[in-house]
């Protein structure tokens, strides 16, 4: 086989367990095998903010179990930490027969530990049951008992990898390492680039679906050689707006984002290309995420002027950093999935000098939406840009004026009267209060969506919304957006057919 992908999983992960079918398509549609590695997973620690930690893992176990339902899986309804530290020795030795053994043992594994039996309360990795899943999957247990015995504790941690924050985590094309089971759609858009596929007909899915530009060796969809998907369809900002755009009967997505979230900024667009190809309309609203709360504080000493000294070591961690260990590994890695995320974008992400206070930017942003949709898009388009190329101070009245300025944005209204009002009065109390209840309805961080009642925390949804929309026959009648809609999503159940348990 051409390419190894090495998967770090452990077997009380849900989220391990929903990779499997998906990682059947890769092995099913590229040139590609699939290696196995443990690591003992542990709770990582949020700063001070036990509430956000509860509500964050039971909307975690809602995800999962949402999830689970497309594949026709019906889960343990587990709040327990599974032993797994002979399972994962079991793993070891299944991969010293081979990647496809390793293969079939994770499988069952993690149907033992996951899938719900009639009888089974809490299940358990003893030595008699991972005996039985080796012996399971064709595999001699002779020799196993002392293995186990000496297989020391950092060959089911990290190992060499230090950077791994959480399982499931991939990595392939030598270090390149993403986190958790969405980042898969990237992982195949990778094998496509490199041309690895085993047939024609295999789509780039994200190519459609995260408005990425085709790889080059891809077939072209379109019919027209060395255009891509950007090219053909026409942007949604490029269109005339009404001050009030309202599609008729159009189902509205609320989509929470802050200024100071690289993630937001970087699902801008792919938001707006549900309202190109699907009868609805996307209403931004702003959520004051507490960075610090929940990823500790990092502050350093230069907030602008991106050509000093303070901010040539952008990767390193000041002196006066807050946050520990843990958060510190998590932070960046949501940086590094940020900016391969704007790779494929072109789009310039640095690191923040501090966690910014996006308030004023926030009412600026509600400000530029009471003026109107075109205006609200032309504050969008620039001031991420801006704030994320370190050339503006998005906590600075007199920046967001000159910026509104020169968008054209009025300073006045004639209901809400001068901005300078609206930031000190109506406009504050109105954060306040989008706030309160994006936090009642579920809103744990951005950008989240919220859709007949649902809570999407991540632009990694996009997928599962788009395909819920299409079931609901919102698509709009247009050949290239049929195209759009007709990509084999990861989780439609036909494209996972015969990758089932």
């Amino acid at each position: 086989m051409g390419e190894t992908l090495e998967v770090f999983i452990d077997f009380n992960s849900a989220q391990c367990f929903l990779c499997l079918p998906l990682l059947r398509t890769i092995v099913r549609d590229y040139d590609v095998k699939v290696k196995f590695l443990p690591h003992q997973s542990s709770e990582k620690s949020y700063a001070n903010v036990s509430e956000y930690n509860k509500r964050m893992k039971e909307y975690r176990r809602f995800d999962n179990r949402r999830y689970a339902k497309l594949l026709g899986w019906e889960l343990i309804e587990n709040s327990y930490s599974i032993k797994t530290r002979l399972a994962l020795c079991g793993l070891l030795w299944a991969n010293q027969k081979g990647w496809t053994e390793s293969f079939k043992y994770c499988e069952k594994a993690f149907k033992h530990a996951w899938m719900k039996e009639h009888g089974k309360v809490v299940p358990t990795f003893d030595a008699q049951t991972v005996e039985d899943l080796l012996l399971s999957c064709g595999l001699s247990i002779q020799g196993f008992d002392e293995f186990q015995r000496n297989v020391p504790d950092w060959r089911l941690l990290d190992g060499p990898y230090k950077s791994i924050v959480a399982v499931p985590c991939f990595r392939y094309n030598l270090d390149k390492i993403l986190h958790n089971r969405y980042s898969i759609p990237f992982i195949r858009y990778y094998f496509h680039s490199k041309g690895m596929q085993r047939n024609s007909q295999v789509i780039p899915d994200i190519t459609l679906a995260y408005r990425f530009p085709e790889p080059v060796i891809s077939p072209n969809i379109f019919g027209m050689p060395g255009t891509g998907l950007n090219s053909k369809l026409k942007r949604y900002r490029e269109r005339s707006h009404n001050q009030n755009y309202l599609r008729h009967n159009a189902k509205i997505i609320d989509v929470y984002i802050d200024i100071k979230s690289p993630h937001a900024y970087l699902a801008i667009e792919m938001s707006r290309a549900l309202e190109e190809d699907f009868n609805v309309t996307v209403d931004f609203l702003p959520f004051d995420f507490n960075i610090t709360g929940v990823f500790g504080e990092s502050v350093k000493e230069s907030v602008k002027n991106p050509g000093t000294m303070e901010s040539a070591n952008e990767h390193k961690i000041d002196e006066n950093n807050q946050r520990n260990p843990d958060q510190l590994k998590i932070v960046k890695s949501l940086y590094a999935d940020c900016r391969y995320l704007a790779n494929f974008q072109k789009t310039k992400i640095m690191g923040s000098l501090k966690v910014f206070d996006s308030t004023l930017a926030l009412i600026a942003l509600l400000w530029a939406k009471k003026c109107g949709r075109k205006y609200l898009d032309l504050f969008l388009d620039a001031i991420y840009p801006l704030m994320w190329r370190r050339e503006m101070d998005i906590e600075d009245y007199k920046e967001l004026v000159m910026l509104m300025v020169s968008l054209g944005i009025p300073l006045k209204h004639d209901i809400y009267g001068s901005f300078s009002d609206f930031t000190s009065g109506r406009g504050r109390k109105e954060l306040i209060d989008i706030q309160v209840r994006a936090e009642k309805r579920g809103v744990l961080g951005v950008p989240s969506y919220l859709m007949e009642g649902e809570v999407y925390f991540g632009k990694e949804h996009l997928s599962l919304i788009r395909l819920k929309l299409e079931s609901e026959g919102l698509q709009i009648a247009n050949p290239i957006v049929k195209n759009v809609v007709d990509v084999p999503y990861l989780w439609r159940p036909s494209f996972v057919e015969g990758s089932r348990l």
